[in-house]
Formats: C-alpha cells, sequence, structure tokens
C-alpha cells in the first residue's frame, strides 16, 4: 500500500507542460485549439511587448483575441497580432484520484486473486473464507480507495500547463 501511495504521488507531483505552436499551415486549427482549452477556464495572456493579463472566456480570430479581463472585470480585445502566449493552467485531482484508484484496485485485485481460495464449500466452522472472486473486489476497494485518495491530493497539488505560442507570421 506504502508502495502505491509513493508512485501515486511521484507521479502527480511531476507537472506536465505542453506547448502548442501557431504555424502557417494550421491557423484555424490553432485558433479553434486555443478556443477550446481557454473555454470556460482562467487564463494568463502575454502580449509581444511583455504585457500579462489574467482572463477569462478568451476568444482568439485570426484578427483579433479578446477576453474578460479577470482582475477589473473589462472586456479586452487586441489584435492578434499582439498575442505572444496564452497559458493555461489546470488542477489534476481527478486524473489523481482516477489513476491512484486504477492503481490501488489492481494491486488489491491482483493479491486478493493469490490470496482468495478456490473453494470455500469446505470451511470449518466460523472460520473467514473469500474465494478468489469476492477477495479481488474486497482488494479493489481496500487498495483502490485509499490510493484514490492520495492520487486526488497529490493531483491537487499539481498543475499542468498548456501554453498556446502565437508566432509573428504572415498570412
Amino acid at each position: 500500500m506504502r508502495n502505491i501511495a509513493l508512485l501515486t504521488l511521484a507521479v502527480f507531483l511531476t507537472a506536465c507542460s505542453h506547448t502548442y505552436r501557431l504555424t502557417e499551415s494550421s491557423p484555424g486549427r490553432f485558433y479553434q485549439n486555443t478556443n477550446q482549452a481557454a473555454k470556460k477556464k482562467e487564463a494568463q495572456i502575454e502580449l509581444v511587448n511583455h504585457e500579462i493579463f489574467k482572463g477569462k472566456g478568451i476568444y482568439v480570430t485570426e484578427d483579433s483575441t479578446s477576453w474578460l479581463d479577470a482582475d477589473t472585470g473589462v472586456q479586452r480585445t487586441v489584435a492578434t497580432s499582439s498575442i505572444k502566449k496564452i497559458s493555461i493552467t489546470k488542477r489534476n485531482a481527478g486524473k489523481g484520484f482516477l489513476f491512484g484508484f486504477l492503481t490501488g484496485a489492481a494491486a488489491g485485485i491482483t493479491m486478493g486473486l493469490a490470496q482468495g481460495e478456490s473453494d470455500c464449500s469446505e470451511a470449518i466452522g466460523d472460520g473467514f473464507c473469500l474465494e478468489k472472486d469476492d477477495a479481488a473486489a474486497f482488494g479493489a476497494v481496500v487498495l483502490g480507495v485509499p490510493s484514490g485518495l492520495v492520487g486526488l491530493v497529490a493531483g491537487a497539488a499539481t498543475k499542468t500547463t498548456d501554453s498556446y505560442e502565437f508566432q509573428q507570421i504572415e498570412f
């Protein structure tokens, strides 16, 4: 159990970052992907003049980029050519719980199948006996839930940053 918890913590305390760059071959797809990623999220918008804004409701087109300034509540619009980078940071709590639970459940199932009995019909008296299927299910729950909670905490403590870099290209 301790090894599972440490593995889950190690995986999620290693934050991930992804960088996507605007290219001449697919500007429309880049703008669409940026809009989808920023939908309903707060992001950091960095302009080519190094000004930085926090924004929500970001919408990028070939000509202009608009957002609601998170600090002032003012709607801002600038030429897309003025954008250097949009960075979106998110927490990983859900992924952490899922990874932790699946890792713990797999270990529990393996242990349950190894320790469970093939046939409990000949158990003597009040002797405790779990058949392999029941032992596997029991192991999945007993190790899966605590491992999932460890993953939840580890995932909530880490961030993933997706950066959308706008190269200054001529269309």
